[in-house]
């Protein structure tokens, strides 16, 4: 077993695990989550039979938060996903992604300056090169912890500051949009889970006001926790 002699954040371990590896196909998997047993095989399968560009598979996931399970079924074609980059990580790559190694010797491994959203980091820069091919079906349990504790707010602000300034300036100005309201949006709901729900509001608001264009699971997805704020 490998191990860090201090606590140098998700990127680090990540990092130090590739180093360490020898095979060509890198997958993650984080501590408290568990995957199906077909998982790896039915990525293996589509990765075979892939185009040069595609290096990486994600899968569905069940999501299971406190009391609550949600299933997630990625049904995203790789030029989708490249738009859809940038509304945020939802596709959990702690647990779910397979990557051909030679990705990691092209882009480079994960930023260790991040102490969060090192991932959101990685696949902003994957998508310049190359894509990403998805099996829907939900093949990992993924599991929450609690809320996240003040000095782990600290971590996120720093991290959505790094994303801005790392990738803004060579988007184009209609991606540039989408993501400046989704720094907005993940620093709401890191004010929501904190249990600051006022200024978390007053970040949606500027967030739809940069850009307002949001689907219907985003605004589904608001109406939950807005109702969920009220209940007493």
């Amino acid at each position: 077993m490998i191990k860090h002699s201090q606590n140098r954040g998700a990127a680090a371990a990540r990092n130090t695990g590739i180093a360490a590896a020898r095979g060509h196909w890198i997958a993650f998997l984080d501590s408290d989550d568990v995957w199906k047993q077909d998982k790896l095989s039915r990525q293996l399968e589509i990765m075979e039979t892939a185009g040069p560009r595609v290096m990486a598979c994600a899968t569905g996931y069940h999501l299971h938060k406190k009391s609550q399970e949600l299933t997630f079924r990625l049904r995203l074609t790789p030029r989708q996903f490249r738009r859809e980059v940038v509304f945020g990580c939802t596709i959990s790559p702690g647990s779910t992604l397979l990557v051909d190694r030679r990705a990691f010797d092209e882009i480079g491994m994960f930023d260790e300056s991040f102490r969060r959203l090192e991932d959101w980091d990685w696949l902003l820069r994957f998508v310049k090169r190359y894509d990403m091919v998805f099996v829907p079906n939900p093949l990992e349990d993924i599991y929450l912890g609690a809320r996240p504790r003040l000095q782990d707010v600290s971590k996120i602000e720093d991290a959505l500051d790094r994303i801005r300034l790392k990738h803004l300036p060579r988007l184009s100005a209609l991606a540039k949009l989408r993501l400046q309201s989704t720094l907005l949006v993940e620093k709401a709901a890191m004010l929501y889970r904190a249990g600051k729900p006022l200024p978390a509001i007053v970040n949606i608001l500027a967030a739809l006001s940069v850009y307002p264009f949001r689907n219907t699971a985003f605004f589904r997805m608001l109406w939950r926790s807005v109702r969920k704020g009220l209940q007493p």
